[in-house]
């Protein structure tokens, strides 16, 4: 009979924690589900686009307002990537006839827009954000020239630090090597 009792208690606990566990395991689940779809770097680009006309739901009474984005941050957005695009790809150095002792044409004209980008988030200090997103967002690709996204990071780490920003930008998504060059310029 001691057996028996020992046996039940030992099942009723055993139970007991494998409920406890599951319980457990799909509460934390929700939360991190919850946390990962809220948790957004203020410099990462908004998952949906920018709106141009109020959003109306199916009561017609109820209007909710527009993200605040002024027109000329929406110019600079809409101009920054198409810089972006525009900018040199690493693979113009491997084009046939380039001279390797001369830096890249394309280099020059990306160097010069940089300088007109800068003019412009100098004459307009509501553009920081944008311009801190731009610098970003150059840096971080890959198929740019190294000397290109240096600079990118180097306006980055500059402008932050002008705005008050740097405590916010994760500094470790960068390479090591990007850094290097960057704390040179």
């Amino acid at each position: 009979m001691k057996k028996k009792k020992r046996h039940l208690y030992f099942l009723f606990w055993a139970l007991t924690f494998i409920s406890f566990a599951s319980l457990l395991g799909w509460y934390l689940l929700d939360q991190f589900k919850e946390k990962s779809s809220e948790q957004a770097n203020f410099l990462e680009e908004p998952s949906n686009a920018v709106q141009v006309v109020e959003q109306r739901d199916a009561d017609p009474e109820e209007v909710r307002p527009l993200p605040d984005i002024s027109s000329e941050e929406l110019a600079f957005r809409q101009r920054a990537n198409q810089v972006l695009e525009d900018f040199p790809k690493k693979n113009i150095l491997k084009e046939r006839g380039r001279d390797q002792h001369k830096p890249p044409r394309e280099l020059v004209e990306a160097s010069s827009e940089l300088g007109t980008i800068e003019d412009l988030l100098d004459k307009n200090p509501e553009l920081a954000k944008e311009g801190l997103r731009f610098y970003r967002k150059c840096a971080l690709r890959d198929e740019l020239l190294t000397s290109l996204r240096a600079l990118c990071l180097h306006n980055l780490k500059t402008r932050a630090k002008k705005t008050g920003f740097d405590k916010r930008i994760r500094w470790s998504e960068f390479p090591d090597n990007l850094h290097r060059i960057a704390d040179k310029l």
